[in-house]
Protein backbone atom coordinates (compact mmCIF):
# COMPACT_ATOMS: atom_id res chain seq x y z
CA UNK A 1 0.00 0.00 0.00
CA UNK A 2 1.62 3.27 -1.13
CA UNK A 3 0.27 6.49 0.31
CA UNK A 4 1.34 9.58 -1.61
CA UNK A 5 -1.88 11.57 -1.68
CA UNK A 6 -1.76 14.51 0.74
CA UNK A 7 -5.55 14.47 0.97
CA UNK A 8 -5.47 10.84 2.10
CA UNK A 9 -2.96 11.64 4.84
CA UNK A 10 -4.33 14.99 5.95
CA UNK A 11 -8.05 14.42 5.74
CA UNK A 12 -8.54 10.68 5.52
CA UNK A 13 -9.15 8.32 8.41
CA UNK A 14 -6.34 6.77 10.37
CA UNK A 15 -4.86 3.70 8.71
CA UNK A 16 -5.57 0.37 10.34
CA UNK A 17 -1.97 -0.77 9.96
CA UNK A 18 1.33 0.77 8.97
CA UNK A 19 2.26 0.42 5.28
CA UNK A 20 4.72 -2.43 4.78
CA UNK A 21 7.49 -0.27 3.28
CA UNK A 22 7.74 2.00 6.34
CA UNK A 23 10.16 0.97 9.08
CA UNK A 24 8.77 1.71 12.52
CA UNK A 25 11.13 3.99 14.45
CA UNK A 26 10.19 2.67 17.88
CA UNK A 27 11.65 -0.34 19.57
CA UNK A 28 12.07 -1.21 23.18
CA UNK A 29 13.38 1.37 25.65
CA UNK A 30 15.82 3.37 23.54
CA UNK A 31 15.64 4.05 19.82
CA UNK A 32 18.98 4.68 18.10
CA UNK A 33 19.47 7.52 15.64
CA UNK A 34 20.11 5.02 12.85
CA UNK A 35 16.66 3.53 13.37
CA UNK A 36 15.02 6.96 13.30
CA UNK A 37 16.92 7.73 10.08
CA UNK A 38 15.71 4.43 8.55
CA UNK A 39 12.15 5.50 9.37
CA UNK A 40 12.69 8.94 7.83
CA UNK A 41 14.13 7.32 4.68
CA UNK A 42 11.40 4.68 4.36
CA UNK A 43 8.59 7.21 4.84
CA UNK A 44 10.14 9.88 2.60
CA UNK A 45 7.20 10.09 0.18
CA UNK A 46 4.61 10.14 2.95
CA UNK A 47 6.55 12.82 4.84
CA UNK A 48 6.71 14.96 1.69
CA UNK A 49 2.99 14.54 1.12
CA UNK A 50 2.20 15.50 4.71
CA UNK A 51 4.82 18.13 5.57
CA UNK A 52 6.01 19.50 2.22
CA UNK A 53 9.00 19.06 -0.04
CA UNK A 54 11.64 18.43 2.64
CA UNK A 55 14.12 15.63 3.23
CA UNK A 56 14.47 14.88 6.92
CA UNK A 57 17.67 13.79 8.64
CA UNK A 58 18.62 13.25 12.25
CA UNK A 59 21.89 14.57 13.62
CA UNK A 60 23.71 14.28 16.92
CA UNK A 61 24.94 17.72 17.92
CA UNK A 62 28.35 17.58 19.63
CA UNK A 63 28.63 19.92 22.60
CA UNK A 64 24.89 20.63 22.70
CA UNK A 65 22.96 20.97 25.92
CA UNK A 66 21.75 17.67 27.35
CA UNK A 67 18.10 18.33 26.42
CA UNK A 68 18.94 18.96 22.74
CA UNK A 69 21.62 16.41 21.86
CA UNK A 70 19.72 15.28 18.76
CA UNK A 71 17.98 17.35 16.14
CA UNK A 72 15.77 16.60 13.17
CA UNK A 73 16.67 18.76 10.18
CA UNK A 74 14.36 19.52 7.28
CA UNK A 75 16.58 19.92 4.20
CA UNK A 76 15.40 21.75 1.10
CA UNK A 77 16.73 23.64 -1.93
CA UNK A 78 15.89 27.28 -2.55
CA UNK A 79 17.04 28.86 -5.82
CA UNK A 80 19.65 26.17 -6.24
CA UNK A 81 21.09 26.61 -2.74
CA UNK A 82 20.94 23.81 -0.17
CA UNK A 83 19.34 24.94 3.10
CA UNK A 84 17.83 23.40 6.21
CA UNK A 85 15.99 24.28 9.37
CA UNK A 86 15.82 22.42 12.65
CA UNK A 87 12.31 21.03 13.04
CA UNK A 88 12.76 19.10 16.28
CA UNK A 89 15.18 18.64 19.16
CA UNK A 90 15.48 16.19 22.02
CA UNK A 91 17.86 14.45 24.36
CA UNK A 92 17.20 11.11 22.61
CA UNK A 93 16.55 10.36 18.93
CA UNK A 94 12.94 9.38 19.70
CA UNK A 95 12.32 12.62 21.62
CA UNK A 96 13.74 14.63 18.73
CA UNK A 97 11.45 12.84 16.28
CA UNK A 98 8.36 13.30 18.43
CA UNK A 99 9.13 17.00 18.95
CA UNK A 100 8.72 17.72 15.23
CA UNK A 101 5.58 19.79 14.72
CA UNK A 102 2.63 17.48 13.90
CA UNK A 103 4.83 14.33 13.95
CA UNK A 104 2.70 12.62 16.61
CA UNK A 105 -0.40 13.14 14.48
CA UNK A 106 1.46 11.86 11.40
CA UNK A 107 2.56 8.72 13.27
CA UNK A 108 -1.00 8.15 14.49
CA UNK A 109 -2.31 8.48 10.92
CA UNK A 110 0.15 5.78 9.85
CA UNK A 111 -0.88 3.52 12.76
CA UNK A 112 2.59 3.68 14.34
CA UNK A 113 1.55 5.46 17.54
CA UNK A 114 -1.57 4.64 19.50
Amino acid sequence: MNITSPAKLLFGPRLTRCPHHITSPFGLFYTHASRVQKFLDSAREELKAYFGNYDYTIRRVPGAARNSKYEIRANYTLRGEHRYFVDGRGRTPAEALLSVNQMREFLRKLAILA
